[in-house]
């Protein structure tokens, strides 16, 4: 997972310069051991430009990269 986040990272950097990016492990309380790790981008952009940004980073990697994360890794805004 670690170099999957790593190429995010950088991939993120395209798309949002100059924004942190934080890691959160998500469980859901119904299902004992399911969790997932929620990558979230803080952006003071406006919320059309920031999801059109998003949807970008979708489209041109992160969907071709996305069975990488084995469904354990999510990547969303988090609007400032």
């Amino acid at each position: 997972m670690v170099p999957l986040l790593m190429e995010a990272r950088k991939k993120l950097d395209v798309y949002f310069p100059n924004s942190e990016v934080s890691l959160e492990v998500i469980t859901d309380p119904e299902t004992e051991g399911d969790y997932q790790l929620l990558a979230a981008v803080s952006t003071d952009l406006h919320a059309e430009d920031a999801y059109r940004k998003l949807k970008e980073f979708d489209r041109d990697w992160w969907l071709d990269e996305l069975g990488r994360s084995q469904g354990l890794l999510s990547i969303s805004i988090d609007l400032q």
